[in-house]
């Protein structure tokens, strides 16, 4: 499969405020998505990061062995593919650096209130959500906000 047929990104809308992001409503082909999450929860590499905003189960995707068929996750034109199209979308010049991490929440584990931007490091995240007949009470709502005050909400998305 092409990386175009791995990765559909379909469903794109690109907003300016209260700053430029864009939300992808279809990343994986429904089948993949299964694999990838099939795989993820059989993945013994997760380890336990605790934070003063988050405790959580992480693990990098460069230090492990992907099964074959998806390997594409970390293959160099896969994500040479990505980075071109958010340069696009965003209008900026990336790094070529890609970081993939996986992070996975059990119950009891949370992220509070937190900005990804992080000067000179980080600049861009591109963030999917796998999950398994999710359900509203668990949590793990992906909330956007106005400013640093947690009651100027801008967007709430349902994984």
């Amino acid at each position: 499969m092409s990386t175009s047929e791995l990765m559909e990104l379909s469903g794109v809308k690109t907003r300016s405020e209260p700053f430029h992001y864009s939300i992808v409503s279809k990343t994986f082909p429904n089948r993949l998505s299964l694999d990838i999450l099939q795989w993820l929860e059989s993945e013994t590499s997760w380890r336990l990061v605790k934070t003063d905003f988050y405790e959580q189960f992480v693990f990098s995707l460069l230090d492990v062995d992907l099964p074959e068929h998806l390997s594409f996750l970390r293959d160099s034109i896969c994500l040479r593919t990505l980075k071109l199209r958010f340069e696009n979308l965003f209008g900026v010049n990336l790094k070529d650096r890609i970081d993939i991490v996986a992070h996975k929440l059990v119950p009891g584990q949370s992220i509070r209130i937190h900005n990804d931007f992080i000067p000179g490091s980080e600049t861009h995240r591109f963030t999917v959500q796998l999950n398994r007949g999710l359900q509203d009470d668990w949590g793990g709502w992906f909330v956007l906000f106005n400013s640093s005050d947690p009651a100027e909400i801008h967007k709430i998305l349902r994984p």
